[in-house]
């Protein structure tokens, strides 16, 4: 038997159904939000700066935008692809877009679901990837650095 993700919530006196649009209405100190759900998602416009995105459940967890690297598979070692750059996210339904962060072609969306926060690197063509260093070793990984702070 298979099961889908939730479609309602209860808002402390009824069960209501989530919407997961991405609103710039009381926002807390952040631009856009979502706060109708079983959690609640933030986000500033601006991707420099510290905690970009804010998830609250029971706790907090915040991601501040860090960097885009190779990784070799044992770890020991990282190419740097780019540090992230500041730019003007924008709100696209469920989605939080922050367009060209790691420069052109490299979109950062954070996807608002029911039942969690999802965070996708969209290329725009695989091929502008710049190839890993020889030091890389074979079938480095891609890695999308986040500094998670959480209270």
């Amino acid at each position: 038997m298979e099961f889908g993700d939730l479609i309602n919530y209860n808002n402390g006196s009824e069960f209501t159904p989530i919407n997961t649009s991405i609103s710039s209405l009381n926002c807390g100190g952040y631009n856009y939000c979502v706060n109708e759900g079983i959690y609640k998602a933030y986000f500033k416009t601006s991707s420099g700066g510290s905690e970009v995105v804010k998830y609250t459940n029971n706790e907090s967890i915040s991601y501040t935008i860090s960097k885009l690297q190779y990784t070799r598979r044992d770890g020991s070692q990282q190419d740097l692809i780019s540090n992230s750059l500041n730019v003007n996210g924008i709100p696209i339904e469920n989605n939080f877009v922050y367009p060209a962060v790691f420069g052109f072609g490299f979109n950062l969306s954070f996807k608002y679901e029911n039942t969690r926060l999802k965070e996708e690197l969209i290329l725009q063509n695989f091929s502008i990837l710049p190839k890993p260093g020889n030091q890389m070793g074979n079938n480095p990984e891609l890695s999308l650095e986040l500094v998670i702070r959480m209270d």
